[in-house]
């Protein structure tokens, strides 16, 4: 710019004056289309940075709604198998008391069993000595 400058500063010495064209048309116009271009070419940038900025907004939206739904899937399934454990529970609690009560069950029998062994000899007992006797 500052050669160009240089060049009409010449160029009107050199005339004797330059017309107020020239200087126009070599000094105000190549300032105010360099000004211009500058403004443009800025101004495209900015748009060419906001475009990628929406783009990775977009991105991170659709990433963002995919994992929402995948969470929401995932509470369900938790949501069901809290139900399913809580049903299991219940259901092992069940089994515990009925498996007292077998057990309670089964040492009672097991106190009968053993009254009736010893009943059962003394019968024994009490047969053979009739046997004897006769």
């Amino acid at each position: 710019m500052t050669l160009l400058v240089a060049l009409t500063i010449l160029l009107a010495a050199e005339y004797g004056g330059a017309s107020i064209y020239m200087w126009i048309s070599l000094v105000i116009l190549p300032t105010v289309s360099g000004i211009v271009s500058w403004v443009v070419g800025r101004r495209q940038r900015n748009n060419d940075t906001l475009n990628k900025l929406q783009t990775t907004v977009d991105m991170l939206l659709q990433k963002n709604s995919d994992l929402y739904v995948k969470i929401t899937e995932q509470n369900r399934t938790i949501s069901n198998l809290n139900d399913k454990n809580d049903e299991l529970s219940s259901q092992l609690a069940d089994v515990r008391r009925e498996n007292a009560e077998l057990k309670e069950g089964q040492e009672k029998m097991i106190a009968q069993l053993t009254a009736l062994q010893r009943e059962n000899a003394g019968l024994k007992k009490q047969l053979e000595q009739l046997n004897k006797k006769r």
